[in-house]
């Protein structure tokens, strides 16, 4: 992960840095510097790179799902929660049941949709998501499909690094 330090501590210990503010071109310093900035939060792919307790529970799901349209199966596995890790993980096993009939048509998806959001406990810490996915339109039928799943969300509570993360706790197919 990139880390970005304020200008004034750079401009203190880089030397590169320091020409470079140095120049007749202070604005490309600060272009160069924003953009270091979005990658670390949003990572290179537009995603952010890691979970955090700022985001809320209907990014976590539009993340996962964005994942899920540019098949990083490894990106999606890790908005999973701990419990869901530990029964899924790791990654490469949770992937193989990604491609399963069930939720295969997630991967590549052409479109979702949060239809619905649902608080499941009363002290908000438990959400569940009614996602509505639509295949890419095919050639030959110029038509979309569209199946429908239930997406668990839970605030992690006392488990070290993801203390107060929104994760994905089950993503379940409607019946």
């Amino acid at each position: 992960m990139t880390q970005v330090v304020s200008t004034a501590s750079c401009r203190m210990t880089c030397h590169r840095c320091r020409a470079m503010m140095n120049t007749h071109h202070p604005a490309i310093f600060f272009t160069v510097l924003a953009l270091a900035l979005l990658i670390s939060q949003n990572g290179v792919d537009g995603l952010a790179s890691f979970v955090n307790p700022s985001m809320k529970p209907e990014t976590v799901v539009d993340y996962q799902l964005k994942a899920l349209k540019q098949e990083d199966l490894e990106k999606v596995f890790e908005y999973a929660s701990p419990s869901n890790k530990a029964v899924t993980g790791p990654w490469q096993r949770f992937a193989e049941m990604v491609r399963s009939p069930a939720y295969a048509p997630l991967i590549g998806h052409g479109r979702g949709d949060v239809l619905l959001s649902i608080n499941v406990k009363p002290n908000d810490s438990y959400r569940r998501f009614l996602v509505r996915v639509w295949s890419p339109k095919t050639p030959a039928e110029n038509i979309s499909r569209c199946i429908e799943y239930w997406w668990d969300v839970r605030k992690c509570i006392d488990e070290g690094e993801y203390q107060d993360c929104w994760m994905v706790e089950s993503v379940i197919p409607r019946k």
